[in-house]
């Protein structure tokens, strides 16, 4: 261990560290948002206070809500109308499946007869002749 006056203190190399940093250890210049003299009570506030940032501030923020709003619920709509229209095309799938499935299963698989059915299955609208077969409407 070395004598006392040959040990240095934590204070001492503090203060070799702090030299050795000096230019980087002085206060922070002041900036343009710390003001000089600022407000001490409510009047002093209010004498420079300018209503139009707030308003401003809070325009702003509503035209983005806004904006969010309208984009979500667009998309919203969208996504619902994709739904709809899937939604009937597997409905027509899942019936011209039952038409083929009826078809297959009879009894009599001449072309004709299958034809005939068919076409009358899926003639809505569509005026029948008493023989069976469909008069289409032009």
């Amino acid at each position: 261990m070395r004598p006392p006056s040959q040990q240095r203190s934590s204070f001492s190399i503090f203060q070799c560290q702090k030299e050795k940093f000096y230019p980087l250890c002085r206060p922070p210049d002041k900036r343009d948002f710390m003001e000089y003299n600022p407000a001490k009570s409510a009047n002093d506030l209010y004498q420079s206070y300018d209503p139009m940032v707030g308003i401003g501030t809070a325009g702003i923020l509503l035209l983005f809500i806004t904006l969010i709003t309208a984009k979500s619920l667009l998309r919203w709509m969208v996504k619902q109308w994709r739904l709809h229209k899937y939604a009937k095309r597997r409905k027509k799938q899942q019936k011209s499946k039952k038409l083929v499935a009826i078809v297959s299963e009879s009894a009599d698989n001449s072309l004709a007869t299958n034809a005939r059915r068919i076409i009358t299955q899926n003639a809505v609208g569509q005026q029948m002749h008493p023989n069976g077969n469909v008069a289409l409407r032009q």
